[in-house]
């Protein structure tokens, strides 16, 4: 499948477009993970993910989907970006998507799984649990990823708030 791409004015830079999406890391105050299971998971357990939609920063869509797919009745507190890679997504309309890892902070309130996450089952577990327990976790995939996340949100917890959303 033949990428688009954008061209500078200037004809000197050529930039490769992709599809993206977050994959949100979330961790409470125990520093246990949020993932949910849903039937079409077939016994797997995955965080919070979604499309970032035209417009959006990646913190925002991060905000979006945390409110989309987790209901209103959670409070969540963005910290920043633990890890982004691109890879083919399964549908081969799409092509290379690039996957943007984002770490936020869980302080307070309650699950309520809803759009496409509607009947999914919610677990929050330690890293540790996840390995003693034999838990599939179907994204990420990666348990490096999860423990970069954990390391992140240990650093960034208690800090001062840094404004993320960069505009020009």
């Amino acid at each position: 499948m033949a990428r688009p791409t954008l061209t500078t004015s200037d004809q000197r830079r050529t930039f490769a477009c992709f599809p993206a999406a977050v994959l949100l890391a979330i961790f409470d105050r125990e520093e246990r993970l949020l993932l949910l299971s849903r039937a079409r998971s077939a016994g797997g357990w995955e965080v919070p993910s979604g499309a970032v939609e035209a417009g959006e920063t990646v913190r925002q869509a991060a905000l979006r989907e945390a409110r989309e797919e987790l209901g209103q009745g959670l409070s969540v507190r963005p910290l920043g970006t633990a890890h982004a890679e691109i890879f083919p997504y399964y549908d081969a309309s799409i092509g290379d998507l690039i996957s943007i890892t984002y770490v936020l902070a869980c302080d307070g309130g309650s699950v309520v799984p809803a759009d496409d996450m509607v009947g999914a089952s919610v677990r929050w577990t330690t890293l540790d649990d996840i390995d003693r327990e034999g838990l599939r976790v179907i994204v990420p995939v990666q348990p490096w990823l999860r423990r970069r996340a954990l390391e992140l949100y240990r650093l960034w917890r208690s800090a001062d708030p840094v404004p993320l959303d960069w505009r020009p």
